[in-house]
């Protein structure tokens, strides 16, 4: 039992480090080659540990926002740093998601030719238009979150955002199938229902940790503003192309993202 129990853990650890590195730039390969050179990101083996990558993964820009309030920057200054450092550990991994949708959905007249445009590593009009637009999008809603709560209240509620969304995205695997035969979300695997509850306890249980540290139920709405930009995302990626792909679990990140953000600003 006890052997059983020390290999989960470090099944789980792995799952973290996977993620860590499929998710972001952070060089976790060079103090762990073994795992990197083994295996590739898997959907369903990989995703209940998601919720403490995701949480990984925010701290260097969790500790930029918190310096920036040390030092008394701007409140634009901070939120423009921290977004430049956020897309700089991820590599704009979930821009490029989204770019190569809008191009894809936006230009495209069949599934074949939206699917051939989003493979397309050209960045067209609309993509364009895409990401300025979130861009800005995000940066006033994190802005007026940043108005609206206490310094340390915020950094809950940014690390609440940060996990959510990417968790939120994942759960798309559940309400559609893989959009072609090949590529990265057929590559990646289907998620079962039973991982996707264990993703969806252990986030649960990191916000309502957030709910106690900030004693506000904002979190709470934050899942709910997450999850109802996943599934915005789901209903443009079915009308579309039938299902997901990689770059669809960029474009429901970033929507959940925006979706949450836009209800704070409502309620706040």
């Amino acid at each position: 039992m006890q052997e059983i129990l020390k290999i989960k853990i470090r099944a789980f650890f792995e799952s973290i480090l996977i993620n860590i590195m499929f998710f972001s730039r952070l060089p976790i390969y060079k103090f762990f080659p073994e795992i990197a050179e083994r295996r590739f990101f898997k959907l369903n083996d990989d995703c209940p540990a998601l919720p403490i990558a995701s949480c990984i993964i925010s701290l260097p820009v969790i500790l930029i926002l918190y310096l920036g309030m040390q030092l008394s920057l701007d409140h634009a200054i901070i939120i423009l740093l921290a977004m430049g450092l956020s897309m700089l550990l991820t590599g704009c991994l979930h821009e490029d998601g989204l770019a190569d949708c809008a191009d894809g959905f936006g230009g495209g007249h069949t599934k074949d030719q939206k699917l051939s445009i989003m493979k397309d590593s050209l960045l067209g009009s609309y993509g364009v238009l895409a990401l300025i637009f979130t861009f800005f999008a995000r940066y006033l809603g994190l802005l007026s979150l940043l108005a609206n709560s206490s310094n340390i209240d915020f950094i809950a509620f940014f690390l609440c955002i940060f996990m959510s969304s990417r968790i939120s995205a994942m759960l798309l695997a559940i309400m559609l199938k893989p959009a072609k035969a090949n590529g990265l979300g057929q590559g990646a695997g289907e998620l079962s229902i039973q991982n996707a509850a264990k993703m969806g306890v252990l986030s649960t249980i990191i916000i309502f940790i957030m709910v106690i540290f900030t004693n506000s139920i904002l979190p709470l709405f934050i899942i709910l503003g997450c999850l109802l930009g996943m599934i915005i995302a789901g209903i443009f990626a079915y009308k579309h192309i039938g299902g997901y792909t990689g770059d669809v679990f960029g474009f429901a990140q970033i929507t959940s993202e925006i979706t949450a953000l836009l209800l704070l600003a409502i309620l706040l």
